[in-house]
């Protein structure tokens, strides 16, 4: 019943002519700054909350933006500023900007739109936030807030997101409009198709987390594991279980079944979880699994790292399965293979751009059978699979770095 309610033209007039209304006296009472003014680029910065892929995003957008940046966070310990990033970024912390109702954001929609009247740039990772399915009244409250960014004077993106087949046509509308004054950018190829479908004016980029390839040593147990794998001469296979998918699917016999065929063709496995927090938890979905038929030669990552790391461990070893997107990013920037669990219908447009469709499977009961056989067509077809990830990755990467042209 709520969420038919958030979804309803209504409720979609209410939030985005109270916030404009918002903006118009923000304008009134604030002087904005004149183009040549404005010297800093503000970004809206994804949840974070112990998910690494908003980390990994928010942290492309600080290393791909030049000159000083404001970051909007919900919460001050949201997410991490690394600390090469850290002279350049203020934060600014405003919890009501996208969640809440109307009413209660107002404060904090007219001290966005101050800092919009100042900043030169303002961008949005728009990921997998964008379409309403998590959470319509958010992502009509980001659609919004971005009208009212080029409103008050910035130049304003979206940048790469995915787009489903089926969005709530008053947000589709909305952000079909606001396609005329703010740069939007899709993140793979099928979501760029559903956005032109929808009437929205967008370009076809790739998503930002590809533009992110340096690494750092991950704790002292994990580099140990890995070094000790290869001076033995074993491979390993990195496994996210993901504690979204665990919400709507109990896939755990499924998980065991991908566990035991990877043992049985001497793979060691690695339990790498990618989110981890109350709602969406992969630790306890990858400790349960590990716990029942993790082997004393695999291991259980319980610590959360930071993307850096992430991409340390992913470039050691043999192929990543995860039901989280951004780790799989984070595997093919690597060289790595990944196959991953769809959901949303916002990963396959991911492997259609990089021509590895093979790769996506559906979270059901076959999906150990999927990943099985999966892996013996690439083991089958290695020179042809290193190749065409080598190429596809590079084409990916160039594709990413679109969304950051001309900022700064």
């Amino acid at each position: 019943m709520a969420k038919r309610v958030l979804s309803s033209p209504l409720y979609a007039r209410l939030l985005h002519d109270g916030d404009m209304l918002t903006a118009r006296l923000a304008k009134r009472r604030t002087k904005t700054s004149p183009t040549l003014d404005r010297d800093f680029t503000l970004v809206l910065a994804p949840s974070g909350h112990g998910n690494l892929g908003d980390q990994a995003m928010f942290e492309s957008c600080l290393d791909n933006i030049s000159g000083p940046k404001t970051a909007i966070l919900d919460s001050a310990d949201a997410l991490l500023i690394p600390e090469g990033m850290r002279e350049e970024t203020t934060v600014v912390v405003l919890p009501r900007a996208i969640s809440g109702l109307p009413v209660a954001r107002i404060p904090d929609v007219l001290a966005f739109s101050v800092l919009a009247a100042k900043a030169k740039n303002v961008v949005l990772p728009g990921a997998d936030t964008m379409d309403g399915g998590g959470n319509p009244s958010a992502s009509h409250a980001r659609v919004s807030l971005m009208r009212l960014a080029s409103f008050m004077g910035a130049n304003t993106r979206i940048l790469g997101f995915s787009w489903p087949p089926r969005v709530s046509p008053p947000l589709a509308q909305r952000l079909a409009k606001t396609s005329e004054f703010v740069s939007v950018f899709a993140r793979d190829p099928e979501s760029h198709r559903r956005l032109l479908r929808d009437g929205v004016r967008a370009s076809l980029v790739s998503d930002i987390v590809f533009t992110s390839v340096n690494v750092s040593k991950p704790p002292v147990d994990i580099v140990e594991y890995v070094h000790r794998r290869s001076a033995e001469g074993e491979k390993f296979v990195i496994l996210n279980c993901s504690g979204l998918i665990a919400r709507r699917k109990d896939l755990r016999e499924e998980y065991k079944k991908i566990v035991r065929y990877l043992q049985n063709v001497d793979y060691r496995v690695v339990f790498l979880p990618h989110v981890i927090r109350d709602w969406d938890d992969d630790l306890s979905v990858c400790r349960e699994i590990y716990n029942e038929v993790g082997s004393q030669d695999d291991l259980l990552v319980s610590e959360r790292l930071v993307p850096s790391q992430v991409r340390w461990l992913t470039s050691a070893a043999h192929l990543t399965v995860t039901g989280r997107m951004h780790l799989a990013i984070q595997s093919f920037s690597k060289g790595t293979p990944a196959i991953t669990l769809a959901t949303s219908g916002k990963v396959e447009g991911l492997y259609e751009l990089l021509g590895l469709e093979i790769g996506c499977v559906s979270p059901d009961a076959s999906v150990a059978h999927e990943v099985a056989a999966t892996m013996e067509v690439w083991t089958s077809e290695a020179s042809n699979l290193e190749a065409t990830l080598r190429d596809s990755v590079a084409t990916a990467q160039s594709m990413s770095k679109l969304n950051f042209a001309g900022l700064g």
